[in-house]
């Protein structure tokens, strides 16, 4: 929790958004903790998330409000098709936790999350079944946590570094 404001002051969050960015990257915090732990994301704490990052959106301190909205819809309509080629694989709190996400991040943000998010669990993945890991259910939200957090605070140095390649 401490490592919070020195990532948000590292990263060069301006103003009120190094505020709201507080509250973002301890709400995944949390997120993160309870998926690991319980394997599941509560309803109540993501609708109070959702609340929070629609009134930022049309206060103008986040995404555009237009952004927010289609960066909920992709990421949630994306894990819903995970969740429904996985037959279950993938809880319901993941498709939810990814429309909040999309709310705070907007849509070229919320790909890059999912991105990162499937990139990190499939290195993870990778590893635990090198190790023979006895589970077969790993919790997706710490990881959709820690890609959000990425393209929430370096997501447009990544676009920008990635557009490099392509003059």
């Amino acid at each position: 929790m401490m490592l919070l404001v020195p990532m948000l002051y590292a990263a060069g969050v301006p103003g009120m958004r190094f505020l709201f960015g507080c509250l973002f990257l301890a709400s995944m915090l949390f997120v993160s903790a309870m998926d690991f732990r319980y394997g599941l994301i509560f309803n109540r704490f993501l609708l109070a998330m959702g609340l929070i990052g629609t009134a930022l959106d049309f206060a103008g301190w986040l995404a555009d409000p237009f952004d927010g909205v289609a960066g909920a819809f992709l990421g949630s309509g994306l894990l819903l098709l995970v969740r429904w080629a996985s037959r279950g694989g993938m809880g319901g709190g993941d498709v939810k936790y990814a429309f909040v996400l999309g709310l705070w991040l907007g849509w070229e943000m919320m790909l890059l999350a999912l991105f990162l998010s499937f990139l990190a669990g499939g290195v993870a993945a990778a590893f635990l079944i090198c190790c023979h890991w006895k589970e077969n259910r790993v919790p997706f939200g710490p990881f959709l946590s820690m890609g959000g957090c990425i393209a929430f605070l370096y997501g447009s140095r990544l676009l920008q570094w990635y557009e490099g390649f392509f003059p």
